[in-house]
């Protein structure tokens, strides 16, 4: 990915489901920027918080509510 904001109901898992990849975040990992990540409220997007570049293994602390993702540049 590169700069920029991806809703992830726009992204669908490709399992063979129509299931999009909103809701499902559990954790994240970034290499060289950092990330912020965004929860719908069903009006607006909400900042929940930034996960620091070069990141590993980032584990969220409310899992399957991710519904957005800003890649900082």
């Amino acid at each position: 990915m590169t700069c920029g904001f991806y809703n992830l109901g726009d992204y669908s898992r490709n399992d063979g489901t129509e299931l999009h990849f909103n809701d499902w975040a559990n954790s994240a990992r970034t290499h060289g920027n950092s990330m912020t990540v965004y929860n719908w409220d069903g009006s607006k997007w909400v900042d929940w918080g930034t996960v620091p570049a070069w990141t590993n293994n980032w584990q969220f602390k409310l899992v399957d509510q991710i519904d957005g993702v800003k890649i900082n540049c």
